[in-house]
């Protein structure tokens, strides 16, 4: 497996690019972005029982890219990139890295799927989610229900689960391959977050109908995974996610 060396915004830019003109990207969907845009610079107060004290996490949205940098968090990957999903944003490429001083710094580019960014209800609604006051699951289910697209490939892969422990010498790689639809890297990240994984670096890609996603990755303790049943146990609950199939709730 090739290791992957970290791509800024602008370089993630040009890849995409070049990605669209081999036409790996969904239907006929736009690539322009709004580049008269202002840029938005968000701020969320930091959690003091992380010891966080004024510290303050920086949302930046400009178009089709979003950046995040400050402190990290619990899920905040997840939280991020599921939220990217309920406001009508497709992944196309992501960079997640630690930083100096338990910091994070997080690198998107997006598409819209339905509709333009509006990266002020972004940050608002982020808060919501880093403070438990939005269902951002439930609301996900609702949403893949709703929007439920038909299959761009005679048949989809079935999903697989890559675990190396020889391609870093600090972290475990995992390489996670899946049909691309709403909510699929948000549920990958959101068992990186469950098993108590923090992630590293990140390689986020859609090829035409599939999601190839790298994670370099540690325990608690900041050390590889090297415990043959702690892997095997990841790799099952990262199949069982990418299985599910989300159904929209009975209305009340």
């Amino acid at each position: 497996m090739p290791t992957h060396n970290p791509i800024r915004i602008g370089t993630l830019n040009s890849i995409l690019r070049s990605v669209a003109n081999h036409k790996v990207y969904h239907g006929n969907r736009s690539s322009k972005q709004d580049d008269a845009a202002e840029p938005a610079d968000l701020r969320i107060p930091g959690r003091g029982a992380r010891g966080l004290g004024d510290r303050q996490l920086v949302v930046e949205g400009l178009g089709g890219q979003l950046r995040l940098h400050g402190p990290d968090r619990p899920g905040l990957f997840a939280a991020t990139v599921g939220l990217l999903s309920l406001h009508g944003q497709d992944v196309r490429a992501a960079r997640a890295r630690s930083t100096e001083g338990g910091g994070v710094l997080d690198e998107f580019v997006i598409e819209p799927v339905i509709r333009t960014p509006d990266w002020a209800q972004f940050r608002a609604d982020l808060e919501r989610v880093l403070g438990g006051r939005l269902a951002l699951e439930a609301r996900l289910a609702e949403r893949a229900g709703r929007h439920r697209p038909r299959p761009t490939a005679a048949v989809l892969a079935e999903p697989l689960v890559l675990i190396d422990n020889e391609q870093s010498s600090r972290a475990t790689v995992l390489e996670v391959r899946a049909p691309d639809g709403i909510g699929v890297l948000y549920r990958i990240s959101r068992v990186l977050a469950d098993m108590h994984l923090d992630i590293r670096h990140a390689k986020v890609s859609t090829i035409g109908h599939e999601v190839i996603d790298t994670f370099y990755v540690v325990d608690i303790d900041g050390s590889k995974v090297l415990d043959a049943a702690v892997l095997d146990e990841i790799r099952m609950a990262m199949l069982f996610a990418l299985h599910q199939v989300w159904v929209t709730p009975p209305a009340s």
